[in-house]
């Protein structure tokens, strides 16, 4: 019988770790605002406030759900080649996935804006997929997409329509016991329905991870480079009309005034 030969990882790819810098100074960048109180409204603040929510305002979530899913194949990955068996594995993604939870739980009833629940009980369900063939990641990933656009857009479409006002959807009640009930209420309905969102990247970033796209980036540069471009130039221009109304340098028709600020508002909560 021919001998088997496993090639172990030595060292550590720096654009994963890139990857996961430039998201999280994505997300303090969007979150930085809300800490600036009583400044007057001049042309630097409108050109901050033009950068800030065209770069920066939840450009850091589908790359925060990629790498989450990333993350889980290069651990599957190393998990293999270091001979360890799959069992061993899922009771340690569902052993994570749980107290992703808890943490999540604590987090979600003092701080309404929890997303760390959502990530673990997404790993709880689909640990299974884990290890699923390429092909079942790439259609979990495709028929959950809608689903994870209607999620995502629903909010604004209704603010349009005039049903909702979700500018407020950030605002904690006045005082403790209210806002701990709330969110005692709230969390398991947005800990499931968050879910939905987190899919279609998950499993992206897993089949990426298999292919190790950003462990080896040098022999994938033409493809990442694409991604790189067209989505960056969709993303900046579905972008560019909220960034031009917050910073004060366009006053749309108020229909659409109405959902580019929910949206934005919302969005600095997503980041």
């Amino acid at each position: 019988m021919k001998a088997v030969t496993v090639t172990t990882v030595t060292g550590r790819s720096l654009a994963p770790d890139l990857a996961r810098g430039v998201m999280l100074l994505a997300i303090a960048v969007a979150h930085a605002p809300v800490f600036v109180t009583g400044t007057a409204f001049g042309v630097l603040n409108g050109v901050a406030a033009f950068l800030d929510h065209l770069l920066a305002h939840n450009q850091a979530r589908p790359m925060f759900v990629l790498m989450f899913g990333y993350a889980l194949g290069q651990f599957a990955y190393r998990h293999q080649v270091a001979g360890g068996e799959w069992g061993s594995l899922r009771r340690l993604l569902r052993r994570r996935g749980r107290w992703l939870i808890v943490i999540g739980f604590v987090h979600g009833v003092l701080v309404p804006l929890d997303i760390i629940a959502v990530y673990g009980l997404t790993l709880l369900v689909l640990v299974p997929l884990v290890r699923a063939r390429d092909s079942v990641l790439c259609w979990t990933a495709a028929l959950t997409l809608l689903p994870a656009v209607l999620m995502t857009s629903g909010p604004i479409l209704l603010a349009f329509a005039g049903a909702v006002d979700i500018a407020g959807a950030g605002i904690m009640p006045a005082d403790l016991g209210s806002h701990l009930l709330s969110g005692l209420q709230t969390w398991p309905v947005k800990t499931v329905l968050g879910t939905i969102d987190i899919v279609p990247g998950m499993m992206l970033g897993i089949w990426a991870a298999r292919r190790r796209v950003l462990d080896e980036p040098e022999r994938h540069r033409t493809p990442l480079r694409r991604v790189t471009v067209i989505c960056l130039g969709v993303a900046l221009a579905g972008r560019l009309p909220g960034a031009l109304l917050l910073s004060g340098a366009w006053t749309p028709p108020a229909p659409w005034a109405v959902v580019l600020t929910s949206s934005s508002f919302a969005s600095r909560y997503r980041s």
